[in-house]
């Protein structure tokens, strides 16, 4: 009998403890998937929408020079933003499209439809890494400019994405949140300053 009790107590011990269900999925973004970058205020805004679900992901965070580009003359750029704070990626489930985010992402305030269904902020820890690789470059020896095109590979890494209504979280090692091409033209005297 007091074997029964032991193992009684084990039992309610091991399912009375819950942190809340932890949930590792597949989201539907990857390392091709069509980012876009846009300013609200002085918070950057890259975000991700997909029809089929009505889903997106989007990543805020403070960082006032960031715009995609460099001027050294680098083939490649690594920026880390630690998760925390005022940079936070928010991952949300709608009850219709978004029809390309723009309106939604980069206007401060949200609109009223679509309306959200489910939504996971993530917890402070881990980080984005916005890897800036330099993809072509084409020098006017007249207008003494260059212009140059990018394109920015964001990856998340250990993140955690809390569903507060819900109690329930999901746990990503590593998030491929695709990436962006940006192109931009500098006077080439501010290229030879750079260095």
């Amino acid at each position: 009998m007091k074997n029964f009790f032991y193992l009684l107590f084990a039992c309610l011990l091991f399912f009375a403890c819950d942190d809340g269900d932890k949930i590792v999925t597949n989201f539907n973004f990857d390392a091709e998937s069509d980012l876009k970058l846009c300013h609200v205020g002085s918070t950057n805004v890259l975000y991700i929408v997909n029809s089929n679900p009505d889903e997106a992901i989007a990543f805020n965070f403070s960082d006032e020079d960031f715009d995609g580009t460099f001027i050294e003359n680098d083939i490649s750029q690594t920026l880390i933003i630690e998760i925390g704070g005022n940079n936070n990626l928010i991952y949300r489930i709608f009850d219709s499209s978004l029809s390309g985010g723009t309106n939604y992402f980069c206007s401060g305030i949200p609109p009223a439809e679509p309306k959200i269904q489910q939504e996971y902020i993530s917890k402070n820890g881990g980080y984005i890494e916005l890897k800036i690789y330099l993809t072509d470059q084409e020098i006017d020896e007249a207008e003494q400019t260059i212009t140059r095109t990018f394109e920015t590979h964001a990856t998340a890494h250990d993140v955690t994405f809390k569903n507060v209504s819900k109690d329930e979280e999901i746990v990503e090692e590593i998030l491929k949140l695709g990436f962006f091409t940006k192109t931009a033209t500098f006077d080439l005297s501010e290229i030879g300053e750079s260095e």
